[in-house]
């Protein structure tokens, strides 16, 4: 086998480059070189030179600041346009394992060196072939970068400020989100950010009933930020995403707004001004009597007689309109 390789490889060392792939990037902003000017969220086909993109169809070049990169082209698969040897090494003097009839599939291992690629033949044998005895497949891959939801005003109801969500693709000038729940919404560039938009500022103060004061936060927003945590699970004395119970859900939420408040639902329970629940607004903080005497559990009122809460074994959305809860309720507080 070993004569047979140096037979078949020898006399086919002639270097044959791979196929330059583009990948498809959208346009941040407008570009303008020379009589060429491209609007903004224009798609392009692209390659990826250090921080650079060429934009092949318009033979310009621009830094990678000025691009979002939607999907990237990867190699598939290698196939043999002749017959050819598996080699142990990557040399034309090293021992061959097998001959490769033509128009096999080949899986790469990813590594390229002196003009050989590293294969997986159909049968799971691991050995090297020359690339000029073979045409490299492509594929183009989403690259779905995470990003956050820095407007929500308007969007979906599912999508709330601050959100982590996944960059799927632009169209027309607009770009399509999606959620962990599998949701889309199509919204503009303004809609989303690489970083985190940092949380709202604290706006009016509301005195309640003795010398207790704090600061309360815009209800909007501190609703898309409770919802954000929709599912974390519920963990005895959690205070953070890893894991909540009511009073550390309860205050991390104000706390993302500048309102602090105690750690216990007893001590939150002590700030703000009582309200019946006939007076119920969106925002206002609820109290319960579950599990021992006195304020025992908490949750935000989101409206339509529903609250959010860290209960049972996450934080979810309940109704007070189930005999649980109904039964359960002390009152509310306005913050």
């Amino acid at each position: 086998m070993k004569n047979k390789t140096l037979i078949t490889t020898l006399g086919f060392i002639t270097l044959v480059p791979m196929s330059v792939h583009a990948d498809s990037v959208v346009l941040e902003e407008t570009i303008t070189q020379g009589d060429v000017s491209l609007p903004a969220y224009t798609k392009e086909n692209a390659v990826k030179k250090g921080d650079t993109y060429h934009l092949v169809d318009r033979d310009m070049t621009i830094s990678t600041s000025q691009a979002i990169r939607l999907t990237k082209t990867v190699l598939d698969t290698y196939e043999t346009i002749q017959e050819t040897a598996l080699n142990q090494q990557p040399s034309v003097f090293s021992e061959g394992l097998a001959m490769i009839s033509s128009e096999t599939t080949l899986k790469p291992t990813g590594e390229e060196r002196e003009g050989f690629a590293e294969v997986t033949t159909p049968s799971g044998l691991q050995g090297w072939v020359l690339l000029d005895h073979t045409q490299a497949h492509t594929k183009e891959v989403p690259t779905r970068p995470t990003v956050y939801v820095s407007k929500s005003d308007g969007i979906n109801a599912s999508f709330a400020f601050r959100q982590k969500v996944t960059l799927i693709d632009s169209q027309d000038g607009k770009f399509i989100l999606k959620n962990d729940d599998g949701k889309t919404v199509n919204v503009s560039r303004q809609a989303f950010s690489f970083t985190q938009p940092a949380p709202p500022q604290p706006t009016v103060k509301v005195a309640s009933v003795g010398k207790k004061v704090v600061t309360s936060a815009p209800t909007g927003s501190l609703i898309s930020t409770a919802k954000q945590y929709l599912g974390v699970p519920y963990v005895w004395g959690g205070t953070s995403p890893n894991g909540f119970d009511c009073s550390g859900y309860i205050q991390y939420i104000y706390k993302q707004h500048g309102v602090n408040l105690p750690r216990t639902v007893s001590g939150q329970a002590q700030y703000g001004q009582k309200v019946t629940r006939n007076q119920l607004q969106v925002g206002d903080l609820i109290v319960f009597e579950t599990y021992k005497p006195g304020p025992s559990h908490a949750g935000i009122y989101l409206g339509n007689g529903q609250f959010i809460h860290a209960g049972g074994d996450r934080v979810q959305i309940s109704s007070l309109s189930t005999s649980y809860w109904s039964t359960r309720l002390l009152y509310a507080k306005r913050l």
